[in-house]
């Protein structure tokens, strides 16, 4: 995956910030991930944003359903086997699913 230097960006020359953006675009156009350095975000904040990451993923389906997608929080939405595709994990992300 490309390893991005947003340093070239932030204390680059003009030539160095068009490399840059031409970089991010490429990297943005791409499947995939990509690895921005310099970016100023402390290691610390990294961290314990993984562990937050893991800690939700780590907890039941239903949980995180409910988390996701609220029912008293939902609106515009068709309830024929809402209850019933939520349960069982086939709730197609639609554009017709609104928080209010």
């Amino acid at each position: 995956f490309p390893i991005l230097d947003l340093g070239k960006f932030r204390n680059g020359d003009e030539s160095e910030r068009a490399e840059f953006a031409s970089e991010l675009k490429s990297a943005m156009k791409a499947p995939g991930f990509f690895y921005l350095a310099n970016s100023g975000i402390s290691t610390d904040l990294i961290k314990h944003a993984l562990q937050d990451i893991t800690t939700f993923f780590d907890q039941p389906l239903e949980k995180r359903w409910n988390i996701m997608f609220p029912l008293e929080r939902i609106g515009m939405v068709d309830m024929h086997n809402f209850e019933k595709r939520r349960l069982m994990g086939n709730f197609p992300m639609k554009r017709n699913i609104y928080s209010r």
